[in-house]
C-alpha cells in the first residue's frame, strides 16, 4: 500500500508519522519519503531515520526520483 499526502497547510507529515507507528506496530514493512524537505530540515527526520534506517529518505525538492528509487527497495 502507498499512501501519498499532498496539499497546502500543515498536517501531512503528523498523519503520516501516525500511519508509520500505526503499520510498525502490526509487523508491517514501511518507508518514508519526504520530497519536498531535505534530510535535517525538520525535527521528526531524526527519529524517523533511526527508527526506519534505510528505509526513510528526505531528499529534497527536485530529488523524487532518487526517493522512489531508494523506496522501492523495500
Amino acid at each position: 500500500m502507498i499512501l501519498l499526502y499532498t496539499g497546502p497547510g500543515k498536517g501531512k507529515t503528523c498523519a503520516c508519522v501516525g500511519q508509520v507507528l500505526r503499520a510498525l506496530g502490526q509487523n508491517l514493512q514501511v518507508a518514508f519519503g519526504q520530497f519536498i524537505k531535505r534530510e535535517g530540515q525538520a525535527g521528526e527526520q531524526r527519529f524517523l531515520k533511526d527508527l526506519l534506517r534505510e528505509r526513510f529518505c528526505a531528499c529534497g525538492a527536485g530529488k523524487i526520483n532518487k526517493t522512489l528509487y531508494i523506496l522501492q527497495e523495500v
